[in-house]
């Protein structure tokens, strides 16, 4: 009797620690099968990173502008190495030495805040489209970490091929196309009035005695001191005027193409929000239509887990689309965020120069006037829309988080409840479009922005008046 219930103990025993063994097996196929997936789409993402033609996409979405304008440059055969190398080279030098030269000439100016804010103003566009320029090139891998995703939107979600979709998509590549237009326009007659100051003053009538002002030249295209005396040799002349008209060329490349390449990424991410919430309000019909495929034929009124399984997985598809999405604003943000908020940093005072040249009575010249204005329109325009775009990001996180409290989450299964209420808790907090992480891009600080322009032009008119009392 004694040995039968030993055998059986033992049985027991050895039952209960084959249980265990399997149990601790089934666990360890769980983690390798979630590290094999883990590993199949860390080298998916790779293998598309690897495998991806950059420069056909590039090429496809923005034609010569990214190698023009030293935001991407192109190394898949020796022409186009030879090509970017060159612009490279050429476009730096310029640049570098022109910022060194207006640095100077701001120095001899120091005096005279007139002609010393047409010299400012030259050189902190400058700094602009170094830093895109720059940053961008820099940061090479992160770039096309990004054009991934202007290679496959759809990737982010199972529910991205439908219409509404489709025609974002559609309206956010026409904006693309009018977007470069746009600029080219307005930072070409820029440029142009630039080049033609000699010849506005001449029409107008307003062409200054002075040829220069403490050493800085006030017959080139902007105000700036030269090595030689331009008024001597004819060559000295078109050197400085090479000199600047490289200038004025690679900072509107510069600027176009890295204003077109964060506009561009920033509408993307706009789009994928607005199918996220597309996604949201549909899950009734996305949920009828899985549950179809599923039971073909079958009455839901009769199958509710089923449904609710369904449902509850479409909800699922909407919460990875969501963690997606977020990591494609930081990628986008880590890019962008410095060469985004360079302009924004010194755009007060951008505006705040412009208006003094525009209103400054010791230069009758009409030509810098005009070109004050024009800059100061551009660079307006350019900080309204993207403040602008940071707005309408703020308002579909809004949306999207209304939108998950009105989806009748109440009358869903206690999962589906708990995996909303999460969702919303995640949408709890607005995305931002931030400039060097300090700067949150928003109509609030493009109003902020006019007011300390404004608050510039006020303090040297206030200093100009206690001068001549």
């Amino acid at each position: 009797m004694t040995d039968l219930i030993s055998d059986e103990v033992v049985l027991f025993i050895d039952e209960a620690t084959i249980t265990r063994k399997v149990q601790h097996r089934a666990e360890e196929r769980i983690q390798i099968n979630v590290l094999s997936i883990r590993g199949l789409e860390q080298e998916t993402t790779m293998s598309k990173l690897i495998n991806l033609p950059f420069a056909s996409v590039v090429w496809r979405e923005f034609k010569f502008l990214f190698v023009a304008g030293g935001t991407y440059g192109f190394y898949h055969t020796k022409a186009w190495t030879a090509v970017t190398v060159i612009n490279y080279f050429v476009m730096y030098s310029t640049m570098l030495f022109t910022m060194s030269v207006l640095v100077y000439t701001i120095y001899l100016l120091r005096d005279n805040i007139g002609y010393m804010s047409q010299a400012l103003h030259a050189l902190i566009i400058s700094f602009v489209a170094m830093t895109a320029s720059s940053t961008l090139t820099i940061n090479r891998y992160k770039v096309e970490k990004f054009i991934v995703f202007f290679e496959d939107p759809w990737s982010l979600c199972e529910y991205s091929r439908n219409d509404f979709f489709e025609k974002l998509l559609k309206e956010t590549q026409k904006k693309k196309n009018r977007l470069i237009v746009t600029w080219f326009l307005i930072y070409g007659i820029c440029g142009v009035i630039g080049l033609l100051q000699s010849v506005i003053n001449t029409v107008c009538g307003t062409q200054s005695e002075l040829t220069n002002v403490n050493g800085a030249w006030l017959i080139l295209h902007f105000i700036m001191w030269w090595p030689e005396d331009i008024t001597a040799s004819t060559g000295a002349w078109i050197r400085a005027f090479l000199v600047q008209s490289l200038y004025v060329y690679f900072c509107v490349m510069m600027v176009t193409a890295s204003v077109v390449f964060a506009f561009t990424g920033m509408e993307q991410i706009l789009d994928q929000v607005k199918l996220l919430i597309y996604g949201i309000k549909t899950l009734d019909r996305r949920a009828k239509d899985m549950f179809q495929q599923k039971f073909p034929g079958s009455d839901m009124k009769y199958m509710e887990k089923e449904y609710d399984d369904c449902y509850y997985e479409c909800l699922v598809q909407n919460v990875k689309h969501h963690h997606k999405m977020i990591k494609w604003i930081e990628t986008l943000l880590d890019m962008a965020s410095l060469p985004i908020a360079v302009p924004f940093y010194g755009g007060a005072v951008l505006l705040g120069m412009a208006m003094i040249t525009i209103m400054e009575k010791d230069d009758p010249r009409v030509g810098p006037k005009f070109l004050a204005a024009s800059l100061a329109f551009s660079e307006a325009y350019n900080m309204y829309l993207l403040c602008d775009v940071g707005q309408r990001l703020e308002n579909l996180s809004q949306e999207l988080y209304d939108t998950l409290y009105f989806s009748r989450w109440h009358t869903r299964s206690p999962k589906v409840k708990k995996t909303i209420q999460i969702m919303r808790v995640g949408c709890q907090k607005p995305y931002l479009f931030t400039a060097g992480k300090l700067l949150v891009l928003n109509m609030s600080l493009f109003a902020d922005l006019v007011n300390s322009a404004y608050s510039i032009f006020n303090l040297k008119s206030a200093s100009d008046n206690l001068e001549n009392k």
